[in-house]
């Protein structure tokens, strides 16, 4: 049978919509996280970092909130430490690839907090916040300031101490006490994030954490490891360290978090994940 010219047109343009619409079912059936995968980072993008002289504290934040995927073999870590790599920038690496493993394999890792609904007033104060930690006392909302692990003046650091054959990763902080202090033993928190963050893996309302610093005369620390040796080393935050909290949804962008217990004399830290170099500090006095 013989097509004529307009026949044939119309056949070559019916069998191009029809993969038209073969394609669009196809990529809407694809998963949307198959499509948009982020780059991991790896031990090439840490090295690149380091010779373009991004800050030490640039990087390690890099480190902690960015999906990564590291090789930390001992030639690995010996060519990290030739490359310029900091002791700290390591240890972070080091961490993040532990936190691939499954849970059973970190019996340091602070508990899931409970989760619970918050009542509309709750909704109706915190709404004129701006972004950040707010505590809210007898007398209003005071705002917790952010610090980040020192190692002295403006330099961003890891102070390492060396107990049996396993360095210890140990942060330390500048000052004995936090600028805000709290004489409440059970104080409630309010956390406003950027709608940009909201969903963000490392900066959702599961990963918040509290934990207790070793107060020092002039300075605060926190050891984010465990173990004497290779075999038992553990990275994360002790348990004793890490008071259980309850976290409470107020909307997509706000959420409470307050002390399941009352809480010891001491300084804390409000920070998340395990990494424990960046956070919000503040003190629980006994006035």
């Amino acid at each position: 049978m013989t097509c004529t010219l307009s026949e044939d047109r119309h056949r070559r343009a019916f069998l191009s919509s029809v993969r038209a619409i073969v394609f669009l079912l196809l990529a809407a059936g694809t998963p949307l996280h198959a499509r948009q995968q982020p780059k991991r980072l790896g031990n090439g993008d840490v090295i690149a970092m380091v010779k373009a002289g991004l800050a030490e504290s640039t990087i390690l934040l890099a480190v902690e909130q960015s999906p990564s995927q590291f090789e930390t073999t001992p030639s690995d870590l010996v060519q990290l430490k030739n490359q310029g790599v900091s002791p700290a920038i390591i240890e972070a690496m080091m961490r993040a690839k532990n936190s691939e493993s499954t849970p059973a394999e970190h019996a340091t890792a602070p508990q899931a907090p409970s989760v619970q609904s918050a009542s509309p007033n709750d909704a109706a104060d915190v709404k004129l916040l701006s972004e950040g930690i707010f505590f809210k006392g007898p007398s209003g909302w005071t705002k917790l300031e952010q610090v980040s692990m020192t190692g002295g003046g403006s330099t961003h650091v890891g102070k390492m101490l060396v107990p049996g054959l396993t360095p210890q990763v140990v942060w330390t902080f500048r000052g004995a006490e936090a600028p805000v202090q709290i004489s409440e033993r059970r104080p409630s928190f309010f956390v406003k994030q950027s709608p940009y963050l909201v969903g963000i893996p490392g900066r959702t309302d599961r990963d918040i954490v509290l934990v207790r610093f070793n107060k020092k005369k002039d300075h605060r620390e926190l050891q984010t490891t465990s173990g004497g040796n290779v075999l038992t080393f553990k990275s994360g935050f002790s348990k004793d360290k890490t008071p259980e909290i309850t976290v409470t949804h107020v909307s997509d962008t706000i959420f409470k978090v307050t002390p399941s217990e009352d809480l010891q004399v001491g300084e804390y830290l409000l920070t998340f994940g395990g990494s424990g170099a960046l956070g919000y500090d503040f003190g629980v006095t006994a006035k």
